[in-house]
Parts: structure tokens; sequence; C-alpha cells
């Protein structure tokens, strides 16, 4: 059996420490904690997620570049995440 859990994120303290100070820790404050936006001039993570749009994730503008396929999967999508990367 693996050792490693999912864990719920409620507060800054269930943020893994090397995760802390970097877009994916921001990514959980403002989707999971309610942490009030800042402004973003450019995008500072790429997010991939299922095409389904009834999913959302509460971000402020310009944070992420986000890619929507099917299931969530880039298999096969190097173009799509290369593009959004240059």
């Amino acid at each position: 059996m693996s050792k490693h859990r999912l864990k719920a994120v409620r507060s800054v303290s269930d943020i893994p420490k090397s995760l802390r100070g970097t877009p994916f820790g921001e990514l959980l404050m403002y989707h999971n904690m309610d942490v009030p936006f800042k402004k973003y001039d450019a995008a500072r993570i790429i997010v991939c997620m299922c095409m389904d749009n009834r999913k959302q994730l509460r971000l402020p503008d310009n944070f992420a570049y986000k890619l929507r396929t099917g299931g969530g999967n880039v298999r096969h999508s190097e173009f799509k995440v290369s593009y959004a990367i240059g």
C-alpha cells in the first residue's frame, strides 16, 4: 500500500512546505481557501483539465493557461502545451 494519500487543503499549513510560495501553492490557496485575487499580467502556471465545462477552478484572470482536453489527458498534445508556454 502506498504511503502517499490525498489530503484536504483548508489552510496554508496544509500545503506542503515545498509548494508554499510557488504557483501551485497559490493555486491551492485561490481555489480552496477563498484567498483574495491578485492581478497578473502573465500566466504563472499551466492547468490541464477535462473539457467538461461543469468543472471550474476559482482562479484570478491571467493567472493560468487552461488547457481543456478529453479527460484532462495531455498525451499527444505536445503542440498545445508548447504553444501555451510560447
